[in-house]
């Protein structure tokens, strides 16, 4: 079936559906409204074109879980060790890893550290260490002049 206009907007699919825009939301989300008017408001929006911004899908989702304390997984921020401190030791970087850890619980995720080099962390070990975690993504800290190459096959 072909559109029969294109609707650009939650708004207008609420005007067009009878209901508010909250609920065209929601409707998306699968939450908090019955099957009857979610079923409703995803035919309109399919017969008049209508997709919502994944954007908006992902920041409602990550919103949710975060109200809910849950976590949609964790990050892991590999440091590479020097013999003086870690990122978390040293006043100034410690905002840069602050920064990092607040913007990613503002998103739905956790932070764990690592040190590559210090405490047996090989590339190999750290690669096994985060995958029997479930860490399914990793932030580098930048590498120190010591490191030549990250052997990492991820």
């Amino acid at each position: 079936m072909m559109p029969s206009r294109k609707i650009t907007s939650s708004r207008e699919l609420a005007k067009l559906a009878g209901v508010s825009h909250m609920t065209v939301s929601r409707a998306f989300r699968g939450t908090g409204i019955s099957a009857a008017v979610r079923d409703r408001v995803l035919r309109i929006a399919e017969e008049n074109g209508y997709r919502p911004n994944p954007i908006h899908l992902l920041h409602a989702q990550a919103k949710r879980i975060k109200e809910n304390s849950r976590s949609l997984g964790t990050i892991a921020f590999v440091q590479f060790y020097s013999p003086l401190q870690s990122w978390s030791e040293k006043p100034h970087l410690a905002g840069y890893l602050q920064g990092i850890q607040e913007q990613a619980r503002a998103s739905g995720f956790a932070v764990d550290e690592f040190l590559l080099g210090k405490e047996g962390y090989t590339h190999t070990r750290l690669a096994k260490v985060l995958e029997s975690r479930g860490i399914q993504g990793i932030v580098f800290g930048p590498a120190q002049g010591f490191v030549r190459r990250v052997h990492f096959a991820w």
